[in-house]
């Protein structure tokens, strides 16, 4: 959806200066528009023609049509807004200007001992990640093939974009560094090297539950943040001793997440749930 409101286009507004995007959703009166946006990766802005123009608010407020056509927004400062809406309220006409959300930068610095620590992490997840790919990979090409009988058999056919993205998976693993001393290994061989380090790793909270999948037990919310497919939301309610995970797919449908052992646990669930489907939905149109 951000593509299509955010391409370059006419602006054409009736008679009266209302404009509304072709492509922006029909929504019910309490849906929150600029949180719409933001969950397709979009800012929001939101201009009054009070403050954005005083002659042609006093000539609205006078004229007996109550149109506002003779109103050019101003956009705001910036790069990339886009004129999306133009419509009337109990406070005067506002207009709505939308573009690709902006990242903040990092205001502090890291020490650069937290960068080589991070960095390390950054390698763990890295590895366990591409193995992930190659599980999950594998999982939809499996389920998506057909059985058969062949002259040694059963046989199962597998679709052909279902075997690209599998092998695409396994040269991840074959790019990872092939570096122990007097071995050649395959690509399972390198990431068990890989991850060496974490599998040999101990820390003072070893007591604590773990989870079998080390990426579970990385943040949850910086993962999120990372990996959450384009149009994906995460809605977490909390409170004292209680907490609840939602999942909330680009068409808006809201699933409630089984509660796992830990929290933070039922967070990656539900971003395994969205990386899933997301896969799924990808060998499909495939």
């Amino acid at each position: 959806m951000r593509d299509a409101l955010l391409a370059p286009r006419e602006i054409v507004r009736d008679t009266d200066g209302f404009l509304t995007h072709p492509a922006f959703p029909l929504c019910d009166e309490d849906v929150c528009a600029n949180k719409l946006l933001a969950a397709f990766g979009m800012d929001a802005v939101f201009v009054s023609m009070e403050c954005d123009d005083d002659a042609a608010y006093d000539r609205y407020s006078d004229g007996a049509d109550g149109g506002f056509a003779d109103w050019n927004p101003t956009p705001p400062e910036g790069d990339g807004w886009m004129l999306l809406q133009i419509y009337d309220t109990e406070d005067g006409p506002y207009a709505m200007f939308a573009r690709k959300k902006v990242e903040e930068p990092r205001s502090r610095r890291p020490h650069p001992s937290e960068v080589q620590a991070e960095a390390g992490r950054m390698d763990d997840v890295a590895v366990v990640k591409s193995l992930i790919d190659v599980v999950r990979a594998t999982f939809v090409a499996l389920d998506d093939s057909e059985e058969g009988c062949g002259d040694d058999g059963r046989m199962h056919v597998i679709d052909s974009a279902n075997f690209d993205a599998v092998c695409t998976a396994m040269e991840q693993l074959e790019a990872l560094p092939d570096d122990k001393p007097g071995y050649t290994m395959d690509a399972p061989g390198k990431a068990g090297w890989a991850l060496r380090n974490l599998l040999a790793a101990r820390s003072d909270d070893d007591a604590a539950p773990k989870h079998w999948n080390p990426v579970y037990n990385t943040d949850p919310v910086q993962r999120a943040c990372g990996e959450l497919p384009e149009g994906w939301e995460i809605e977490i309610l909390l409170e004292n001793g209680a907490g609840c995970v939602y999942l909330i797919d680009p068409r808006g449908k809201r699933t409630d997440i089984d509660n796992a052992d830990k929290f933070d646990w039922t967070i990656h669930n539900a971003i395994e749930a969205a990386l899933a489907d997301t896969t799924a939905s990808a060998g499909d149109q495939a």
